[in-house]
């Protein structure tokens, strides 16, 4: 009864669709039972047509496979968990669909074989959803698509994955279960552009989801837990999005990314995992905004150019990085690290700036062989061991931080000199607020160390540092201490209430700058004087030498007082000169904020306020001798600047034509377009005249033109007369115009390339010939091999077979017929050598890859490796690609029996002329090394792109010393 009513409500809707939808789609009914129209899915799928549906009844439909292969076809079961495809263990495709646009939901599909797939998809933009797949091999594959749907699936206990799409782009992967699959819950080999979201793939027995060569894909609020190795793993899938996830208690990664750069990874929770979020040569990536407790934390290896911000880690390993150069770790909070809270390790030229790391059981942040660093605005107290901690970390800014309550220190460099420490605060240390250790040329400047056991420790020849402006108070011990380590300059601190204010031992250091800068303020001396006169020495530095700062302060801070303003520019120098009605502007620099007078002769013509640059600009003078001074003011004190301005009164000069064109005399022929032209140092009206006639005026110019067209046969004089109130000048030209004789052309050629060899085309360009009196028409080539050209176009192209010399002769025609020649020798050789000369140490084997760029066309059988003297040094493999990639030689060493140091090349091979070829080489025992990054070479340019050596080592300016030739 159940199955007829269902049928009545089927074909209720059916009938209602026929009246809105198309006529020509049809539902065939399959039950195993009987009463439908058929009792095998497949016979149903071979009399459907597309748009067609197929539904299938409750009950278990065993089978070797269903195939679809029509478009358009829907296969729909009644119930996805009564409804059974069942695969009988020998099935390799239980339902296997190669239409496009087909659907399959609502079935089990299970008992594939041992290496088979429940439902296997090789069409375009199909849907799968709503399906059940357990015991297949592969629950849900889908190769060689796009656009394909997969959605609110179950793939679970399934031999290998539950869901995995292979080559196929632009597909979704939504709303699944894949758990406790035996290899990983949903898997991507080689697919792009797809989305994978709102799934849930737990206690799988490799990862939760794994992307494997499948790039620009996004990854989005997934649930990946207790997987055997990773939650999410991305292998060579760069240019990704994993955003929203949740991946915890996996036994590695949370998240993991190898060789996958240029993605983000961001919003997602990643606790209890042996690490939560790791990157392994990932590059330009982006962590932001996750949380993360327990485990490793976040870790970045050989993954430079990313950005690790706004994260949250706790109670594991922090952050780190490894080998990641030109990374950013900003606004992150790193917390209870059983080790440290921020690390970086062979990581140059990063940012670590406005971070919280606190309680860490070791160093709250630590950088360690990482140069030229910057350590800004952190927060790392309650470290068990340092607050912040450098070592061989030189060339780095430590400023603005905060390191208090250490169990040994609060800042610690050690190895890491040419650094700044400026501005921290450092108090409640066990140890030591600041500490350098073998730091040398360092500036510790503007911190604040209060109540720790030393203040600052300087130890062990940290030497040349500089140390000021630092308040230094109530340490228990001393407010510093130099053991071993001389040369530093100690002034402008604060020494406030420390048990011993300063230890000095085995250094010989400035506890002043002099007079006029002065030392330091000790809270347990008098003196006077901000500095004072040299006269009330501070001679309590505990010390086995004659430590003195003989001009300590009076106050503390005493040498923060301003200096009064200072003008430090000015222009014009003064005396100023100028003529009546003159515009003329005066300026000056300060270099403090000041209220500014501009006076002339005593009586104030300008005010400026609030300025540190300002001009006075007069626009009309009058005649006389002026005093003009600056006067410049704050609370500090005043400057000022004075100028002699001496304004004389403007004599009229007469017009003068400065410059004209052409020459005289002038030369043309008959008809030919002359142009004349002067310019005037003033306004001027302008009479042009030949032979005493006026033939052209311009009035109010500074500059005027005569132009004549068809020039008569004769002698003309031509005159251009400027006049104007001041006076008149004249500039005259005598022009002779000759009647029209035909001027035969001159031929003249180049060809390249200059050293041109057998077979390679040698472009020959006459451009540079020329005719006097008209155009050249004709360009005759004979070639000296009897071989002849004639073209109009000045340039043409010709290949010899032999080499040798030969004459190349050209012959032009100008347009009236007469002609000019001209011959050349060119010599063509045979193919040459591409040789780098000779190496150097030091030297070790490794595989080279770069490019050869050939200037010339090279025939190439052999491959020669120069040797370091005494060794084997040799090439073990070589391989030589085009620029298209295309591998065109490659060859294998023959060991040392006839000649160790060649390659023979199986065939011949031709390096053409001025293209660039890549090469692979590997070397053995202790082949010669050029060490640069490019080098020009008998036959051409090669460059080095990476070598990699035998230990692994990666250097990008290590060149083979090789020849390849005959």
């Amino acid at each position: 009864m159940y199955k007829k009513y269902r049928i009545l409500i089927i074909c209720a809707a059916i009938l209602f669709l026929c009246f809105v939808g198309e006529a020509s789609a049809k539902t065939w009914y399959v039950d195993d039972d009987g009463g439908a129209d058929f009792t095998k899915i497949q016979e149903a799928i071979d009399a459907a047509l597309p748009t067609d549906t197929i539904f299938v009844w409750n009950g278990t439909y065993y089978t070797n496979g269903v195939s679809v292969s029509k478009n358009w076809i829907t296969l729909q079961g009644e119930d996805a968990n009564t409804t059974i495809i069942h695969g009988k263990w020998s099935a390799g495709k239980v339902v296997h669909v190669t239409g496009d646009h087909v659907s399959v939901s609502d079935f089990t599909v299970t008992n594939s074989t041992e290496s088979g797939r429940g439902i296997y998809v090789n069409g375009d933009n199909c849907l799968i959803s709503e399906n059940v797949l357990y015991l297949n091999n592969i629950g849900i594959c889908v190769a060689s698509s796009g656009n394909c749907c997969i959605e609110n699936n179950v793939a679970n206990s399934n031999r290998h994955n539950g869901i995995e799409l292979d080559h196929s782009s632009n597909c979704k992967i939504e709303n699944n279960v894949a758990n406790s699959n035996r290899h990983n819950g949903i898997e991507l080999d080689r697919s792009s552009n797809c989305k994978i979201e709102n799934n849930v793939a737990n206690s799988n027995r490799h990862n939760g989801i794994e992307l494997d060569r499948s790039s620009n894909c996004k990854i989005e609020n997934n649930v990946a837990n207790s997987n055997i190795l990773h939650g999410i793993s991305l292998s060579g899938s760069g240019h990704s999005n994993v955003i929203n996830n949740i991946a915890d208690s996996n036994s590695y990664c949370g998240i993991y990314l190898s060789g996958s750069g240029y993605s983000n990874v961001i919003n997602n929770i990643a606790n209890s995992n042996y690490d939560g979020i790791g990157l392994v040569n990932s590059e330009n990536s982006n962590v932001t905004n996750n949380t993360v407790t327990n485990g490793s934390g976040i870790v970045l290896v050989n993954s430079e150019n990313s950005n690790v911000t706004n994260n949250t880690v706790t109670n594991g390993s922090g952050i780190v990085l490894s080998e990641s150069d030109n990374c950013n770790v900003i606004n992150n909070t790193a917390n209870n690290s059983n080790r440290y809270g921020i690390s970086l390790s062979e990581s140059d030229n990063c940012n670590v700036i406005n971070n919280i790391a606190n309680n860490s059981n070791n160093c709250g942040i630590s950088l360690s062989e990482s140069d030229n660093c910057n350590v800004i605005n952190n927060i790392a107290n309650n470290s068990n061991n340092c607050g912040i901690y450098l070592s061989g970390s030189g060339y780095s800014n430590v400023i603005n931080n905060i390191a208090n309550n250490s169990n040994s220190r609060g800042i610690y460099l050690s190895g890491s000199g040419h650094s700044n420490v400026i501005n921290n605060i450092a108090n409640n240390s066990n140890d030591c607020g600041i500490s350098l250790y073998q730091s040398e040329n360092c500036n510790v400047t503007n911190n604040i160390v209060d109540a720790n056991k030393v203040g600052i420790n300087l130890v062990s020849a940290s030497t040349g540092n500089s140390i000021t402006r630092n308040n230094i108070t109530k340490n228990k011990e001393y407010g510093m201490c130099l053991n071993r380590s001389g040369n530093n300059e100690i002034y402008h601190n604060n020494f406030i209430d420390n048990n011993k204010q300063a230890y000095e031992r085995y250094g010989d250091n400035n506890w002043d700058k002099g007079p006029l800068i002065g030392g330091n303020y000790w809270s347990d001396h008098v003196c006077h004087g901000n500095p004072s006169n040299g006269s009330e020495s501070y001679t309590k530095i505990d010390t086995g030498a004659d430590s003195v700062d003989n001009y300590p302060f009076e106050d503390p801070d005493g040498w923060v007082r301003p200096p009064p303003p200072k003008i430090i520019s000015s222009a014009p120098e003064s005396p100023v000169n100028d003529i009546e009605r003159a515009i003329r502007t005066f300026n000056i620099t300060v270099n403090q904020t000041v209220n500014v007078s501009w006076q002339i002769n005593g009586s104030e013509v300008q005010l400026n306020k609030s300025v540190t640059e300002t001009a006075y600009t007069n626009t009309s003078v009058a005649v006389g001798t002026l005093n003009v001074s600056v006067i410049v003011t704050n609370a500090n004190g005043s400057d000022m600047q004075t100028w002699d301005w001496i304004v004389t009164k403007v004599t009229p000069e007469a017009p003068e034509i400065t410059s004209y064109t052409p020459e005289t005399p002038v030369y043309d022929i008959e008809g030919a377009i002359r142009t004349f032209n002067i310019i005037v140092n003033q306004t001027v009206n302008v009479s042009w005249q030949m032979n005493g006639t006026e033939v052209q005026t311009n009035e109010s110019v500074t500059e005027a033109n005569l132009y004549e067209h068809g020039a008569a046969t004769g002698t003309w004089n031509v005159s251009a007369i400027v006049t104007n109130a001041n006076g008149t000048d004249m500039q005259a030209w005598v022009w002779n115009v000759t009647s029209k004789e035909n001027q035969p052309p001159v031929a003249n050629f180049t060809y390249s390339p200059a050293n041109p060899v057998v077979a390679q085309p040698i472009t020959f360009n006459a451009s540079n010939s020329t005719d006097p009196d008209g155009d050249i028409t004709n360009y005759e080539w004979i070639f000296g091999d009897g071989n002849t050209t004639n073209t109009t176009e000045p340039t043409t192209n010709h290949t010899y077979a032999p080499a040798g010399t030969f004459t190349v002769t050209l012959t032009v025609t100008d347009d009236d017929g007469a002609t000019n020649a001209t011959s050349r020798a060119i010599t063509v050789s045979e193919g040459l050598v591409f040789d780098t000369g000779t190496g150097t140490y030091p030297s070790i084997a490794g595989t080279h890859t770069g490019t050869i760029t050939t200037n010339v066309t090279i025939a190439v059988s052999k491959l020669y490796t120069y040797p370091c003297a005494g060794t084997g040094g040799h090439t073990e493999h070589v391989i030589i690609t085009n620029e298209s990639g295309i591998i065109i030689a490659e060859a294998d060493w023959d060991g040392y029996q006839v000649d160790g140091h060649n390659i023979t090349f199986d065939g011949s091979l031709t390096l053409v002329a001025n293209a660039t070829y890549s090469y692979t080489i590997c070397t053995g025992s202790y082949p010669q090394i050029v060490h640069a990054d490019s080098k020009t070479v008998a036959g051409g340019t090669i460059t080095c792109t990476s070598f990699v050596d035998a230990n692994g080592n990666e250097y990008v300016d290590w060149i083979p010393a090789i020849r390849l030739g005959d």
